[in-house]
């Protein structure tokens, strides 16, 4: 993708290059259920911006933090990461 002061160049999985104006683009949005942004164009037309990806992690609703259970421990036998003394 690549946007300049006059329009926004974008290219789609297949390879087409498409040039879009900014006086043609109505909005450019973001919504929290996708993971691309995307601009919204005359006749309510929308096109995925995909080189502009969401950076949140994906968690299936849960906290992404662990915060509770016993310390991991090292899948390796024998291996620690802690030094012994």
């Amino acid at each position: 993708m690549e946007a300049d002061t006059e329009s926004v160049r974008t290219r789609s999985y297949v390879g087409n290059y498409r040039t879009i104006p900014w006086s043609v683009i109505v909005d450019v949005q973001f919504p929290s259920n996708t993971r691309f942004a995307r601009l919204v164009l005359p006749g309510d037309e929308t096109l995925a911006l995909y080189a502009v990806a969401a950076s949140r992690p994906r968690t299936g609703g849960r906290d992404h933090a662990r915060t509770a259970g016993p310390p991991r421990r090292d899948p390796r036998p024998g291996l620690s990461r802690r030094p012994t003394s």
